[in-house]
């Protein structure tokens, strides 16, 4: 019986709870909006950046060649300011205001509800660095498959080559220690 009344208790802290901040949410919509586009999205942009910066510039950065770390660094940055200028034109349409009055109304049901709804928002808030990095790997699959395919296309005729005669010369060793003189004439050794 002391289960099913601690279940009940948390059930109603997460009502309660819930409650509270869903009517907090919901009664300051247009304020936390207008603070979400004015400060926090302007500061995630450049955080964004300037890590993008980072990655292309010497001497902490990933440096892979000059010009394919330039490359990089070009291509996320493009994407990054095309999804922050698709986000802006929905905060100045006031999307953000009717999002957060719709967490609001949530959150008055249950405050896990209002987090999951906050985590699928952040999830497409960062969509720009989901995107770079689904790019990233795949010109990295790419390249992992190039050079697979080189070295499996090189590692033929060189390693068959390189065995036979790692090979001849350890039977002409082998012969060495089994009979001295007729290796010594056959390795060209002279006594």
């Amino acid at each position: 019986m002391r289960r099913f009344w601690n279940c009940v208790w948390l059930f109603l802290n997460d009502a309660i709870f819930g409650y509270t901040l869903g009517t907090f949410v919901l009664y300051n919509r247009h304020f936390l909006a207008q603070y979400l586009t004015s400060s926090i999205l302007p500061s995630a942009d450049a955080f964004v950046a300037s890590g993008l910066a980072w990655l292309d510039s010497w001497p902490a950065g990933l440096k892979l060649n000059t010009e394919l770390s330039a490359f990089f660094h070009l291509v996320f940055l493009q994407i990054s300011e095309l999804f922050a200028q698709g986000v802006h034109a929905s905060a100045r349409m006031g999307i953000f205001s009717v999002v957060l009055g719709v967490f609001g109304a949530v959150g008055c049901w249950s405050v896990a509800l209002m987090l999951a709804l906050c985590m699928d928002a952040v999830t497409i808030l960062t969509l720009n660095i989901s995107v770079s990095y689904r790019i990233a790997a795949a010109i990295l699959r790419f390249q992992w498959s190039a050079l697979y395919l080189l070295f499996t296309l090189f590692r033929g005729a060189h390693l068959l080559e390189w065995k036979s005669s790692w090979n001849a010369h350890l039977s002409l060793y082998r012969q060495a220690a089994e009979r001295p003189q007729a290796a010594r004439r056959q390795l060209g050794v002279r006594h």
